[in-house]
């Protein structure tokens, strides 16, 4: 009898983690997705003053490691002049 009392209160643990990680997961939507609207604004404000500034690219794909050392790309917006390296040798160091 005390092992299927066990049984119950792990199953109702379960549920109740379950309700959590449902309710974790929309909250963690519902804050992402207002970021989204304040920040995308500003977002697009410096993509088209990279794209005004110089031409080439306004994202550029850069590869990085997790902490397992796992390898995963993401994309950053263009910080440099496309070429500033060829116009200006002073930069490659």
């Amino acid at each position: 009898m005390y092992k299927m009392d066990r049984v119950f209160m792990m199953r109702d643990l379960r549920s109740r983690n379950s309700i959590e990680q449902i309710t974790n997961r929309w909250l963690h939507a519902a804050v992402a997705l207002v970021l989204l609207v304040v920040t995308g604004p500003m977002m697009l404000l410096i993509a088209l003053a990279i794209r005004w500034e110089s031409p080439g690219p306004v994202f550029v794909r850069h590869v990085a490691l997790n902490r397992e050392g796992r390898r995963f790309e993401e994309l950053n917006f263009r910080k440099n002049a496309q070429g500033i390296w060829a116009r200006n040798p002073s930069h490659s160091t």
